[in-house]
């Protein structure tokens, strides 16, 4: 199969080789959230008569389980099509409930469409908020309710929650940002925010930066900016450092670089938090200005991505192949200087969807070490595997 990238460069694509670090042996119903202090957290398979556990996960990084959580009773909306849980993967489009995990490991938020909840590993609540239900602002069905979201600070002395505000006049309700004094649970601060709801919040370790934006694949153009990074002040007011129209998707765990989505799923924008440029990555790097209509014609399109480390970006790309042939594939960037270095190739039987497969269902999540997490789930549940590569890329 010619790649659009081989057809418009002329150039063979180099395959890298992914070898199996390690698995986590549960089968889990969540994409894995990276904590702080290191490790994941994820949502378990409901219990059943062989495995009764279930709850949430806290994993080590070689994804071994060091902590459960009971899920709080009724956080997932209990519908015919869940019964409780959700059949996707929890952060895709449209969840039920995010969550995160203290850095101790002694508390767990969920964050669902009416209510924030904090827990203890035996399931006692320590905190907890109802909340009017927000509705999407990213999507054309303006009927589907979006969870709140909730993060702990690196440290772990502050809980940031975002929660829907009742409006006087009534309608969709504005997102106010609290801070949550975890030692003694009171409420410090609230503030407005730019945040949406529409996507997971993503918090650098300083505690004083952030990114969201609108989720890509569902945004309605209104030629506004839809994507945010933004500056936290003591005060609790809220700068905007950068906007554009992308989607925020990785901060490198060493707080440097961040990686975004552009609005039209075309291109990587990379950037940093000390002002410096940011720079646009596209999926056929290398095609000259003249060839721009095959470009277009047989463009690439940036289903997801993450920071393998600060100068490699993992790609999920969908390509509308010249031979006719609708193919999917993840692809390594260098992101200085930006260069498409290669197609990742993983083994037989190994759960992951390669070339010419369908990866829309493939979550990709990075330890920042040159090391990735996979989970491609079928019917809502799927297997964790960490990888690497058997060669230098």
């Amino acid at each position: 199969m010619v790649s659009n990238w081989m057809h418009a460069t002329g150039q063979p694509e180099v395959r890298l080789t992914a070898g199996l670090v390690c698995e986590l042996v549960e089968r889990i119903v969540s994409a894995p959230r990276r904590l702080f202090g290191g490790g994941w957290a994820v949502l378990a398979e409901p219990g059943t008569v062989h495995r009764p556990a279930g709850g949430l996960l806290v994993l080590d990084e070689d994804l071994a389980v060091v902590g459960r959580f009971p899920v709080p009773e009724d956080i997932f909306t209990k519908s015919e099509s869940s019964k409780g849980w959700p059949w996707y993967w929890v952060d895709i489009a449209f969840p039920e409930c995010r969550f995160d995990v203290s850095p101790d490991r002694k508390f767990a938020v969920f964050a669902g469409i009416d209510r924030i909840v904090v827990v203890d590993r035996d399931g006692g609540v320590r905190w907890q908020v109802r909340h009017p239900v927000r509705f999407s602002t990213a999507c054309e069905d303006d009927d589907i309710p979006r969870p709140s979201c909730a993060v702990f600070s690196a440290d772990g002395a502050v809980l940031w929650t975002f929660v829907p505000a009742e409006e006087a006049g009534g309608g969709n309700p504005a997102v106010e940002r609290w801070h949550i004094d975890v030692a003694s649970w009171h409420i410090t601060m609230r503030a407005v925010t730019q945040y949406g709801l529409d996507t997971n919040v993503l918090v650098h370790r300083d505690g004083r930066h952030a990114g969201y934006g609108f989720v890509e694949h569902f945004v309605v153009d209104s030629g506004e900016p839809d994507g945010h990074w933004v500056r936290w002040a003591d005060d609790g007011t809220e700068e905007v450092v950068i906007s554009d129209k992308f989607t925020p998707v990785d901060i490198h765990p060493d707080g440097e670089p961040w990686l975004a989505i552009s609005g039209d799923d075309h291109a990587l924008c990379i950037g940093d938090f000390q002002g410096g440029p940011v720079r646009e990555i596209l999926p056929l790097a290398g095609v000259e200005d003249d060839d721009w209509e095959v470009y277009e014609d047989a463009i690439d399109e940036l289903l997801a991505a993450c920071l393998l480390s600060r100068d490699l970006a993992l790609t999920c790309l969908y390509d509308n192949n010249l031979e006719g042939v609708e193919a999917t594939m993840q692809v390594i960037f260098g992101t200085n200087p930006p260069q498409r270095r290669g197609i990742v190739c993983y083994p037989p039987n190994s759960e992951v969807p390669t070339d010419g497969q369908e990866l829309d269902s493939v979550v990709v999540r990075s330890a920042g070490d040159g090391t990735w997490l996979t989970f491609a789930p079928v019917r809502g549940v799927g297997l964790l595997k960490r990888w690497h590569f058997r060669d230098p890329v």
